[in-house]
């Protein structure tokens, strides 16, 4: 654009930053949601909204999982070793080691109005699948928890 204006960069960024008020933004990442998902999920917030208008929302359990993998963090950018020569370096500990199936935990947790669940940490090549999901974690942790979190326990679906 400076080119084409023939002035400086500096000048076009002063003006930009300055005088129009604007700041360089990263792109954001989304879902690349086609028209039924995006149907669908306009569907799910009308009956969110309507749990908590009802006040249902009080008694409603949002759950997640997540996969840890325990290896230790490396950016090629933000670590360095200060040594003389690269024997040096190696000497200090310079190499990071990757493998291909890394340790890793998977840990579910669940989250209402009123409380959080105990984490739940799901045994080290365990098959996860719906019935090990439904004896395992929802059957033996959650459905205890929540009958003695809410008092009044009423199962339903996904929203």
């Amino acid at each position: 654009m400076a080119k084409g204006m023939n002035v400086s960069e500096g000048t076009v960024s002063k003006v930009v930053k300055r005088m129009l008020n604007m700041h360089l933004c990263k792109l954001q990442k989304r879902h690349g949601l086609n028209y039924a998902q995006k149907k669908a999920r306009v569907k799910k917030c009308g009956r969110l909204q309507d749990c908590a208008a009802n006040g249902e929302h009080l008694r409603m359990l949002f759950m997640t999982e997540k996969l840890f993998t325990v290896e230790q963090s490396y950016n090629s950018q933000n670590v360095r070793v200060f040594a003389r020569t690269s024997d040096a370096a190696k000497e200090a500990e310079r190499t990071v080691s990757r493998s291909v199936r890394t340790a890793s935990v998977m840990v579910w947790a669940g989250m209402s109005a009123t409380g959080r669940t105990p984490l739940i940490f799901v045994e080290k090549g365990a098959k996860i699948n719906t019935v090990f999901y439904l004896e395992e974690v929802l059957k033996k942790e959650l459905l205890p928890w929540s009958r003695e979190h809410f008092k009044v326990f009423k199962v339903g679906t996904q929203v």
